[in-house]
């Protein structure tokens, strides 16, 4: 297993989810997740599928890598979804991880609510992110995001039984950066990951 694959596979091994909080028993509840392909600003992504198509993702959005175990919880508790499949070692098939594309809506009457926290000199700062300034997630080295929590609405208003998921609220915490060999050597970002890939083909 490559290293990409073996950092995603451990990170979401760390990962935390709940159904239902105090104030609704409808959403996902997900601490320290792990989330690639991030595009928050909203910018045009273009790419290809498996079968060469090419395609072009708008709009605000992420992905959500989850474990086989909490992506099975997740589908007993809501019903179906779109998903991709990241295998990352052929020979051994437990190795992989499941992705599900978010959606952020922020031009809506109830945006979801997205808070960045940081630090600089052991002092912590938090910054309330909106439409115009969304996009700052989207620059954070993988490496740099200390931990992200989120809440998520799932959604399937004429009752299928498949749902997509939005965002409800996001906390992201961003360590220091430290100028340091091992800082720049352990350095993963998005840019690094398979944009060309459709992350909600189904296996």
């Amino acid at each position: 297993m490559n290293n990409q694959g073996k950092n995603l596979f451990e990170r979401a091994q760390q990962t935390s989810m709940t159904f239902g909080n105090r104030r609704s028993p409808n959403v996902i509840v997900l601490e320290n997740a792990v989330i690639i392909k991030r595009n928050f600003a909203g910018r045009d992504i273009q790419g290809k599928r498996k079968d060469g198509r090419p395609f072009v993702k708008q709009g605000r959005r992420f992905t959500l890598v989850l474990t086989e175990d909490m992506f099975n919880a997740l589908r007993a508790e809501k019903g179906e979804c779109s998903y991709g499949i990241w295998q990352f070692a052929p020979e051994d098939p437990e190795l992989k991880v499941y992705t599900i594309e978010v959606n952020v809506k922020m031009e809506s009457a109830n945006p979801p609510m997205c808070r960045l926290y940081t630090k600089k000199d052991n002092k912590a700062n938090v910054t309330i992110l909106n439409s115009a300034n969304m996009g700052i997630l989207d620059e954070i080295y993988e490496c740099d995001i200390e931990r992200i929590d989120m809440t998520l609405n799932p959604y399937d208003p004429d009752n299928t039984g498949h749902f997509t998921l939005w965002l409800r609220d996001l906390k992201m915490s961003q360590n220091e950066i430290e100028d340091s060999d091992e800082y720049w050597n352990n350095m993963i970002a998005d840019e690094d990951l398979p944009w060309n890939e459709d992350p909600n083909t189904e296996a």
